[in-house]
């Protein structure tokens, strides 16, 4: 840098894509590379799924920039900016998870369940037009055969991994904007495991030990991350205040994330989920293009 160029005025960011590309963890991956990454998940041929999921992981990070003005609702120019980030950091992110796959070779139901529904919510976060692409990456092979055998491959009920792939089955769903009867169908389904963890909190002893009481925090958590959904199919069924909905459901979100310190995975999607759902609030109501 020579001395002229050290004192021009650094120019701030003027569009959402400007914004997530000058955030540092973006920068640290060569645009030209970031480019060859999109455009082969477009051509679905990427041929290096480790540096395609760091990349995914930057977009998401920058994205998240956004994450207060998409809560806050505000239409202050910093804030609309900051939200167009999000979509544009999310677009990109859900763009290469659709190339890459769900939860990996040999990958758990739970992984496979947990994907989808990131996928969803990073979908419903960054627009109408990707939301439609993401329901249609997961209803076409190998993608749907994937959710097929997940499904049939969930355990009892009460099991903990079950208890977690279950709510991810139901945020999935939920995103994709169900039709009534089938949003009627995932209403009941929320019932019933709301009532099984109210049963088990019941029954359950005081936890004895920190192995026990790290599984009560895990429980708890997907307990408010299925209150969060619940809110969602409310606001799906066009019943409450929109903006009181969003504000239960994001305290619902918080809370879940404070109950998750060991499960950084599990965190960030609870964030997702979060934010996706808020955006299918909004733009249901046009507070959101």
């Amino acid at each position: 840098m020579t001395l002229v160029s050290s004192l021009i005025p650094f120019a701030p960011p003027t569009t959402g894509a400007e914004l997530v590309d000058r955030h540092w963890a973006v920068t640290s991956i060569p645009g030209a590379r970031r480019q060859a990454l999109l455009d082969a998940a477009q051509r679905g041929a990427l041929d290096d799924p480790g540096e395609a999921n760091t990349v995914a992981t930057a977009f998401e990070y920058a994205a998240l920039v956004g994450r207060d003005a998409l809560r806050a609702g505000s239409t202050a120019p910093a804030a609309t900016l900051e939200r167009e980030a999000l979509r544009v950091g999310a677009g990109r992110a859900m763009l290469l998870r659709a190339a890459l796959g769900l939860g990996g070779r040999g990958a758990a139901t739970e992984a496979v369940l947990r994907d989808a529904a990131r996928l969803l919510a990073l979908g419903a976060v960054s627009g109408a037009a990707p939301l439609a692409e993401a329901r249609r990456v997961l209803e076409t092979p190998p993608a749907a055969e994937l959710l097929e055998r997940a499904e049939e491959a969930l355990g009892h009920p009460g099991d903990g991994d079950t208890q977690a792939a279950e709510l991810w089955v139901l945020w999935r769903r939920l995103l994709a904007l169900p039709a009534p009867d089938e949003l009627a169908n995932l209403v009941a389904q929320l019932a019933r495991l709301r009532e099984r963890h109210d049963a088990a909190g019941r029954a359950a002893p005081a936890p004895a030990n920190d192995d026990e009481l790290r599984a009560r925090f895990r429980a708890e958590a997907l307990q408010r991350l299925a209150e969060a959904a619940a809110l969602l199919s409310l606001a799906l069924r066009d019943r409450g205040e929109p903006e009181a909905t969003c504000r239960a459901l994001s305290a619902h979100c918080a809370a879940a994330r404070a109950g998750l310190p060991g499960a950084p995975g599990i965190v960030v999607l609870a964030t997702w989920l979060e934010l996706g759902a808020l955006a299918t609030i909004r733009r249901r109501h046009a507070s959101l293009p």
